[in-house]
């Protein structure tokens, strides 16, 4: 008895994630040494076969990523491994893995709000194994966007709490539906919504949900909804900061021709309207003074443009392109 108490022994098996991906992990009766002090290849052997290095998990189980979802694994250990106390593995050792088919998601890819209204582009949608999607499209008024924006959910998804907030108070509910998306089992699929399910788009942010659910769609998974943001439009929006000036520049997407006759506004983090001006030939407006400076609330926050019943926005607050590392030199043949 006193050998066997000796003996290195398998616990127990656990399949866990690392990096998203599934491990296959044993849980020994002993401390064992660390992968660099021990070539666990020589002593492990998967089927079929995983390409991941060997690593120790938690309570310094030995653990080997790369696992697929929904594939059987058996995994053999050879006598000769020894613990860090010690302990031996007397007699070789075979195990069973069942890794278990992913969890149903749903997600969009793509984190532009901008949707050129002639380019004919879909919105893209990505699940893996889910019977079915709800999806939701709502209106965020354009004079409540800032508000929406500044509350830190912009580009971010967002939850069933934030949608029944748009629906009864910033904006409204325009269209839900569900579709099956289909595809191979642990496999990601794809589907383009049309952007034809916007509809007839008057001035304002649009926000499109997705969630993945049960077949007859009882069950939902998840409580953040994947969320798409989108403008769909016909204008462009650039803009150049310095010190003392604003000035911004709209132009076609279809063409990139300066667009002249363009209502633009400037709008403050407290939603004040710091400038309302009109683009010129070249397609440019300028804030100079007061309003370009301002601080706290009155900073600039957003730029709208309105032009017929088209609508563009422009988001302040992120970051602009710096192309300071990328040389002058041009491309390289």
């Amino acid at each position: 008895r006193l050998g066997e108490i000796d003996e290195l022994k398998l616990q127990d098996t656990r399949v866990r994630q690392r990096n998203g991906r599934p491990a296959l992990c044993l849980d020994m009766n002993s401390k064992m040494p660390r992968p660099d002090q021990v070539d666990y290849q020589r002593f492990v052997q998967v089927q079929p076969s995983i390409d991941g290095e060997f690593y120790l998990g938690y309570g310094d189980e030995i653990c080997l990523p790369g696992a697929r979802p929904g594939v059987e694994y058996k995994v053999t250990v050879r006598k000769g491994l020894k613990s860090r106390e010690g302990r031996e593995l007397k007699s070789a050792l075979s195990v069973e893995f069942k890794v278990p088919d992913l969890e149903p998601k749903v997600w969009f890819r793509n984190a532009a709000y901008v949707l050129p209204r002639r380019s004919g582009d879909g919105i893209p949608v990505h699940s893996v194994n889910a019977p079915r999607l709800e999806l939701k499209l709502f209106r965020v008024n354009d004079r409540n966007l800032v508000d929406r924006m500044l509350s830190g959910n912009f580009l971010t998804d967002i939850s069933d709490y934030d949608t029944n907030n748009i629906a009864e108070q910033s904006g409204e509910l325009l269209w839900t539906g569900h579709l099956k998306p289909g595809g191979e089992t642990n496999k990601e699929h794809r589907l383009v919504l049309s952007p034809g399910i916007l509809g007839r788009t008057e001035p304002g942010l649009y926000i499109v949900t997705a969630q993945a659910q049960s077949e007859d769609g009882k069950q939902s998974y998840g409580w953040r909804l994947a969320t798409q943001w989108v403008v769909l439009t016909d204008m462009g929006l650039t803009l150049y900061k310095g010190p003392e000036e604003i000035s911004a520049q709209v132009r076609g997407l279809a063409d990139a021709r300066p667009m002249a006759d363009v209502r633009v506004q400037l709008l403050a983090r407290n939603n004040t309207v710091l400038a309302e001006l009109t683009s010129d030939a070249a397609g440019f407006v300028h804030v100079r003074g007061k309003a370009a400076k301002g601080k706290g609330g009155l900073q600039p926050a957003r730029l709208l443009a309105y032009h017929g019943d088209d609508f563009a926005l422009l988001d302040l607050s992120g970051n602009g392109f710096d192309l300071a590392d990328r040389g002058s030199k041009g491309r390289g043949y």
